[in-house]
């Protein structure tokens, strides 16, 4: 019902900017005479322009709202009142005042639309810059000043939320060295790298419409005109920073919910912000139909293509902060198994943290139970040579790979041609120890990388790994080889 509510307001603001940008467009034409022989005048342009700088500006600043939502819905609101105005003019009063009425739309559009951005954005900056005099330094405060923020955030240890009819309410405990910000009395992890491990919760709301192996999201261009629902989208409700005891005391409550007593954890690949790890984490939980505590670690990627390089490092440095992370994981009483999932650059920060934790006598771990190397962004040659030597194994680990995933290709690219552990097809990486899945003949989406979570054959198959099944008793095919090795593929579906 809040949401509903919420939904509402702003509709109602979207109404009200769009009114407002009609005023202006009404405006113009009011204080400035036109015609047809002033179309290519500056005086009318001049004065929508500034109106919409004006407007934009003071909206912003009042307003809670996107600076380009409130830049477009008043440029709408503008053109609207110029075509109303030529509409009117030549319907009820025969003028031939705009016949070149293209060109009077076109200008208006370049005029409003450029000095509304501009006002949206200076009005955002405005705000933000006397937010931070009013805060008085509250960013990047410890954990342990933030009693009345841990406060908001309720959890709620079951998963369906009754409250909402259209949604549910999935947990999401995590752990990430990310820096983080208060705005507005919520929390939020940026892109940069901190020197402490920080956990807590995040609230996640799956719409019941959800479609098994979708991340249901608004698209591009609609999110320039409206917000993300919960009852449609995947979306953070709330999230929360606990200390260690807190964290655990939550994690028990979870697992106790879980008749095999068992943790899931998910580390993520790069090009991926706090948001979208919590999200993405949520769906491959709950399309997993896990049932114990479901867990993320969310290394600072820099959350861009271009920072591809600077996250390879950024990914070996984080995994002293997921070693710190899986002995908190381990630490709750009752706890059977901890399954781990990582994907693409996640599994260099997963296979450095296991490493050091045998350094420290901690691993192999009896209660590691499988360890899944997803679409892994790792040379063939090091995994083979150092790390499978390395992590002696007493657990089940398996390998998915494509020959389908371009995202891989291109990184094998930047490497001169060395092979990445998550290809298949004829670079299939084949390691007595290692359950090697080919997904190859599996349809994937464009870039074919996050085909583990965003197909059902390989959710399926997934669950039934995590359960203990071998390949031999799953939804894929044992296929030989020469060296006496065998690997799992696919079955083609039927036609």
């Amino acid at each position: 019902m809040v949401h509903k509510k919420n939904e509402l307001m702003k509709n109602m603001l979207g109404i009200g900017t769009t009114l407002v940008g009609i005023m202006i467009g009404g405006l113009a034409y009011s204080f400035q005479p036109y015609n047809q022989s002033t179309v290519f005048g500056i005086n009318m342009w001049v004065f929508m322009g500034i109106g919409a700088f004006l407007g934009t500006l003071l909206l912003m600043i009042f307003l809670n709202e996107k600076p380009q939502k409130i830049a477009l819905f008043v440029s709408l609101g503008v053109i609207l009142a110029v075509s109303a105005r030529i509409i009117y003019d030549t319907t009820f009063w025969g003028s031939t005042a705009h016949n070149l009425f293209p060109f009077e739309i076109l200008f208006s559009a370049i005029a409003t639309v450029s000095c509304a951005f501009t006002g949206s954005y200076l009005g955002l900056l405005i705000k933000k810059y006397f937010r931070l005099d009013e805060e008085g330094g509250t960013r990047g405060v410890s954990e342990g000043s933030l009693p009345s923020f841990e406060n908001d955030v309720e959890i709620n240890a079951n998963i369906k939320n009754t409250s909402s009819p259209a949604y549910i309410t999935y947990a999401v405990l995590y752990g990430t060295n990310r820096k983080y910000e208060i705005e507005q009395d919520k929390i939020d992890y940026k892109n940069t790298r901190d020197n402490n491990l920080h956990i807590g919760t995040s609230d996640i709301s799956i719409p019941l419409s959800h479609k098994r192996g979708d991340l249901e999201r608004p698209d591009w261009f609609g999110s320039l005109f409206f917000d993300e629902s919960p009852e449609k989208h995947f979306t953070i409700l709330k999230t929360e920073l606990f200390d260690k005891i807190k964290f655990i005391n939550i994690l028990q409550e979870k697992i106790g919910h879980s008749d095999q007593k068992d943790i899931l954890l998910f580390i993520h690949g790069f090009n991926v912000d706090f948001k979208e790890a919590m999200l993405r984490t949520a769906q491959l939980g709950y399309d997993l139909n896990f049932k114990g505590g479901v867990t993320v670690f969310s290394w600072p990627s820099d959350g861009s293509v271009s920072g591809y390089l600077a996250d390879t490092d950024t990914a070996r440095l984080s995994s002293k902060y997921l070693c710190d992370f899986i002995k908190i994981l381990l630490s709750p009483t009752g706890v059977k198994n901890l399954h781990i999932i990582a994907h693409s650059m996640g599994n260099v920060v997963l296979t450095d943290a296991l490493i050091q934790l045998k350094y420290e006598g901690l691993f192999p771990n009896a209660l590691i139970n499988q360890i899944i190397l997803a679409a892994p962004d790792l040379d063939k040659d090091i995994f083979i040579n150092r790390i499978m030597p390395e992590i002696n194994r007493n657990f089940g680990l398996t390998l998915y790979a494509s020959d389908k995933d371009k995202a891989l290709i291109s990184s094998k690219q930047i490497r001169k041609g060395f092979t990445r552990l998550g290809e298949g097809g004829d670079n299939i990486v084949l390691v007595d120890g290692l359950d090697t899945v080919d997904a190859s003949r599996i349809d994937t989406s464009l870039l074919g990388h996050g085909y583990f979570a965003d197909t059902q054959p390989l959710l399926n198959d997934i669950h039934m790994t995590l359960s203990g099944l071998p390949p031999s008793s799953r939804t894929v095919s044992l296929r030989a080889t020469t060296s006496c090795l065998t690997h799992a593929e696919f079955r083609a579906l039927p036609g």
